[in-house]
């Protein structure tokens, strides 16, 4: 053991990550393609080259040394991983949107209720739409779903009048 310890190396500092790193770049509808599956990132990245941490049960995705995204890792081709919170922004400059875009079409059943509620009763519902989607900058995304389907029980489809039940839930 005394010889084999003179001949050790000292333990590197840092930490290691069990990951393959990959830069991809960011298309024009905020994707990135990995292993042909696609994988979401914020709208500020399009058009730009982000830095892809792989690991066998993750993506991780960072622009300027910054996380922006973490995604569950697919197998298979050609499945989309989107995130809501990543096209909130899009959403908010162009409201019209939210009638045809796949990150909206794939959220939970309380929104597509109200989705189509909103838009068969008012032809610009599609922004009080964007304004419940916009509550998941406040609140977290569980309390907004589960505030949407109580609304829905007892008849409430305005933004204002959700926000106050996730205040009130707060309270």
């Amino acid at each position: 053991w005394a010889q084999e310890r003179k001949a050790l190396k000292a333990v590197p500092l840092g930490t290691f990550k069990p990951c393959v790193v990959h830069f991809l770049p960011v298309n024009k509808l905020s994707l990135v393609t990995y292993e042909r599956n696609r994988y979401s990132a914020p709208t500020r990245c399009i058009g730009e080259v982000v830095r892809a941490e792989v690991y066998a049960d993750r993506l991780e995705l960072y622009y300027r040394e910054e996380q922006v995204a973490v995604h569950r890792r697919v197998t298979g081709r050609g499945h989309t991983e989107l995130q809501l919170e990543h096209f909130l922004a899009a959403l908010a400059r162009k409201p019209y949107a939210v009638t045809h875009a796949a990150v909206v079409r794939q959220l939970p059943e309380p929104y597509q209720t109200l989705r189509r509620h909103l838009l068969e009763s008012d032809p610009s519902g599609y922004r009080e739409m964007v304004r419940v989607l916009l509550l998941h900058r406040e609140f977290a995304p569980e309390a907004v779903r589960e505030a949407v389907q109580e609304a829905l029980a007892i008849g409430i489809y305005q933004a204002e009048d959700i926000r106050q039940l996730l205040l009130n839930r707060c309270d």
